[in-house]
């Protein structure tokens, strides 16, 4: 990340979920308690309107919904990883299992999330993957 006059810059990060209230939800959560590292920078709810958001906002991280409505989660991934090799993508998914984690993985996808808990884990995944930790 680049330094500023004081520090760090905010970590940038570009939601794309199927829910709007579930988008709200998280914009709300970061913006609460962690608006001093983390910046929402972009949203969108499905694969299209992604990657124009994230070709124009070059976040650092993006949070993938695996179940976008136009089916796109896994090619929007994809596509993301080779516009921004240095972005980190967060999946979110319904009861992830061990062997759809390392598929995953291989695919360019930072690490995955059980969309269950997406709010309360957003946090850890997002300094995870902030530190190089993927």
């Amino acid at each position: 990340m680049a330094s500023t006059g004081v520090g760090f810059r905010n970590t940038r990060v570009v939601l794309i979920e199927s829910s709007a209230v579930l988008r709200v939800a998280l914009r709300e959560y970061l913006g609460h308690y962690a608006r001093e590292t983390t910046e929402v920078v972009g949203e969108a709810s499905g694969g299209w309107k992604a990657l124009r958001e994230v070709a124009f906002k070059r976040p650092d991280i993006v949070l993938v919904d695996l179940h976008l409505p136009d089916r796109m989660a896994l090619d929007c991934a994809r596509r993301i990883h080779l516009f921004i090799p240095k972005a980190s993508i967060i999946l979110a998914v319904w009861e992830p299992s061990g062997e759809l984690i390392e598929t995953l993985k291989e695919q360019g996808i930072c690490t995955i999330v059980d969309k269950s808990r997406l709010v309360t884990s957003l946090l850890g995944a997002i300094w995870k993957c902030s530190q190089g930790r993927c």
